[in-house]
């Protein structure tokens, strides 16, 4: 039992944060299509380079500039990979990825913006989302998806399929900038595989200390579920040796 092969597979808990950036982000696109002439979703969402609207930075991904099949697709992949991935890293730890790595992105795309005097624009869930996916790979290089529920792809070349159309995605006519942005996705595939030295992937004081506490209570509801049977069984066998020498008393055969 040193390896704990005992321990069954942990409960899973509802994707609760991807459930949310889902449902935020459907609720957007859909006020953004019946108001697409407020500058609210012009101006004041969208992320257009190191200002004093310090919002845009977390903002922008919930605006959306493409149509409906486009935020089909994007929410139906980010349910898929956010839930594997909010179920490694908790809720907290998920919403901190997603959010974070949209920050990084709009503040590498506005540094790079200042200093070469090129104008930067933000919007769409593309940039966070290509995040979690490169961690999902990292996490499941293995892993056979399909893609069109026809093409086999392994998650570590989806990781790096992802990572490419960024890079020559925002690299068009720029290829400065596809390379400064594809540099989140290097360090979030080198974190997911902790190669890191001192940080550790998904180190949540708090969620790994819930996830000991389970770990204890699954040992020891198994220790507990053995034992009672172990004791079940020794006087299951016990009674059966005091039925048998009970038929081979010898006053019995008088």
């Amino acid at each position: 039992m040193g390896d704990r092969a005992w321990k069954t597979a942990p409960r899973k808990r509802p994707p609760t944060t991807t459930f949310v950036l889902v449902v935020v982000s459907s609720v957007c696109f859909l006020l953004s299509w019946l108001f697409f002439q407020s500058p609210i979703w012009g101006e004041y969402l969208t992320f257009n380079g190191l200002n004093a609207r310090v919002w845009s930075l977390v903002t922008y991904p919930f605006v959306f500039g493409g149509g409906f099949i486009g935020l089909l697709f994007s929410m139906f992949w980010l349910w898929f990979v956010g839930a594997a991935v909010e179920a490694r890293m908790g809720r907290g730890g998920f919403l901190g990825l997603y959010l974070g790595s949209a920050a990084t992105f709009a503040v590498l795309a506005g540094l790079f913006a200042s200093a070469t005097g090129r104008p930067s624009s933000l919007a769409g869930p593309y940039l966070p989302l290509a995040a979690v996916t490169v961690v999902w790979g990292a996490l499941n290089p293995e892993e056979v998806i399909r893609i069109y529920c026809i093409i086999p792809i392994k998650g570590k070349w989806m990781a790096a399929i992802t990572a490419g159309m960024v890079l020559f995605g925002y690299g068009l006519g720029m290829p400065l900038f596809g390379l400064v942005m594809v540099l989140p996705l290097a360090f979030l595939w080198l974190y997911a595989k902790n190669s890191i030295p001192g940080l550790a992937f998904a180190a949540n004081p708090f969620v790994a200390r819930k996830v000991k506490q389970r770990e204890n209570r699954q040992f020891h509801n198994f220790i507990d579920d053995v034992r009672s049977r172990e004791k079940e069984r020794e006087e299951r066998e016990r009674l059966r040796k005091l039925f048998e020498s009970s038929l081979d008393d010898p006053d019995d055969k008088r």
